[in-house]
């Protein structure tokens, strides 16, 4: 997709916000997205990017989003609860809404199901306590009345903090929790093991 679309307007506008020395450089550019890419580099300039990518290859059928399978009947029982979910990802809010409409599921297209999507921009960094009150604003619910979903221990913590309950979800390939944060965080291996009650205090 870089090499075909290097000189077409659009990708230039993305490749332009990259550092002096790799934008103009096709060799160059590439090999700073994979080294910020293994490295889980959160700049803007790389998410818009990965956005414009994604939007390519999505559009196209190339890819599809893979959904664990406990996953999609909980977003199902909880739309049909008028649960309320919302996203938010270190991902852009673009990218996020590909991720949902391009799903490896019978469904599909998860959007329906989602009420509301939040990155690092329209709500701040994700390990920031203040992030996740500015979240609780915009969905216009009290931190306490929300649950949070994450992998990361940083980021289960800032939302606590922000006093919203929160939950890890241990899944295979993550990085393990010690015994400490196991004793300490509530944790789950599966949606289907989840008690909407279930919190940290």
């Amino acid at each position: 997709v870089v090499e075909q679309n290097w000189d077409h307007r659009e990708f230039k506008s993305f490749r332009d916000a990259f550092p002096e020395g790799v934008r103009d450089d096709p060799l160059a550019f590439e090999r700073h997205v994979r080294e910020c890419t293994e490295k889980d580099v959160k700049v803007s300039y790389l998410k818009n990017l990965q956005g414009y990518l994604w939007q390519t290859l999505y559009s196209s059928g190339a890819i599809k989003t893979p959904i664990y399978p406990d996953v999609l009947p909980c977003l199902r029982s909880w739309y049909d609860k008028n649960i309320l979910v919302a996203i938010y990802s270190s991902g852009s809010v673009s990218a996020q809404k590909l991720f949902f409409q391009h799903t490896n599921t019978t469904e599909g297209d998860l959007g329906r199901l989602i009420v509301e999507y939040f990155d690092t921009l329209n709500a701040g960094p994700k390990t920031d306590a203040q992030s996740y009150k500015n979240i609780a604003s915009a969905l216009k619910v009290d931190a306490e009345g929300i649950l949070f979903l994450s992998d990361s221990v940083k980021e289960v913590t800032a939302a606590h903090d922000a006093d919203m309950k929160s939950v890890l979800v241990v899944r295979a390939g993550n990085v393990p929790l010690s015994e400490v944060e196991k004793r300490d965080y509530a944790n789950i291996e599966s949606f289907n093991d989840l008690d909407l009650d279930t919190a940290r205090s």
